[in-house]
């Protein structure tokens, strides 16, 4: 199979797969309201290529986590670091909670696990969906912690909710990632 990737109007570019047989592709693309297409291609054990399967347009859109729309209960602090997406990150130590509602068919959670970090709670639309574990023996910024889709679009509200874990009591907050 083979896919190919365009940004906007531009002409698409070919996208290296894992395997022949893959069924995914992970990769970097540039946030902010940018409009990717997707299409890809089948071609059998005798060589024949089938036509390009074309994929519905997406909008990618990073929030930063001091973004319009972010709301925090309790007290947080803020720590300025080029590690983080967009060089700062919000943590809290208590059982405090960050809130963000968009509009879309796909949210993330992007944050920093390391020895200090530790478990949080994971709500969509006031419906606990998980619990997340953020404690790790070295440091890794911008990690995707919790991914959902949804079958359309639609207005939704995620709320994450810090457990405050003794010893490793902070939940650190640094962006939210949606697909249109």
């Amino acid at each position: 199979t083979s896919l190919e990737v365009k940004l906007g109007a531009g002409a698409y570019s070919a996208k290296t797969l894992s395997s022949m047989t893959a069924t995914s592709y992970n990769g970097a693309f540039a946030a902010s309201s940018s409009a990717y297409s997707f299409r890809d291609q089948a071609i059998d054990v005798s060589g024949n290529l089938s036509a390009w399967a074309l994929g519905s347009s997406r909008i990618l859109g990073l929030k930063q986590q001091n973004g319009t729309g972010v709301t925090y209960s309790g007290t947080w602090y803020t720590s300025s670091t080029t590690s983080a997406s967009g060089g700062s990150i919000k943590y809290a130590t208590g059982k405090y909670s960050v809130s963000y509602t968009f509009t879309g068919r796909g949210i993330s959670f992007v944050t920093r696990k390391g020895t200090n970090a530790g478990s949080a709670t994971v709500y969509i639309d006031g419906v606990k969906v998980a619990t997340l574990n953020m404690y790790a023996s070295s440091t890794t910024y911008k990690w995707v912690a919790f991914t959902k889709s949804f079958t359309t679009s639609g207005t939704h509200t995620i709320k994450i909710v810090n457990s405050a874990t003794s010893g490793h009591n902070r939940l650190y907050v640094d962006a939210f990632l949606t697909i249109k």
